[in-house]
């Protein structure tokens, strides 16, 4: 856990020097976050068949 703690402070670091140097950052809602993850239900469901359904859960598990 403590790496992700450390990506995650680097992630929101480098998206706000970016942000500084007048990169605009757009956020997904709630709502466009659960359309993207529909819109993915079919795909997901090939690459489980190549990759394993423990791996797709792991990745979709991630925030």
């Amino acid at each position: 856990m403590a790496m992700r703690a450390y990506v995650d402070e680097v992630d929101a670091s480098g998206v706000a020097q970016m942000q500084e140097a007048g990169m605009t950052v757009n956020e997904l809602s709630p709502e466009q976050k659960a359309a993207f993850r529909d819109a993915l239900a079919e795909p997901y469901k090939n690459y489980e068949a190549q990759f394993g359904k423990e791996l797709m859960d792991r990745i979709q598990a991630v925030e």
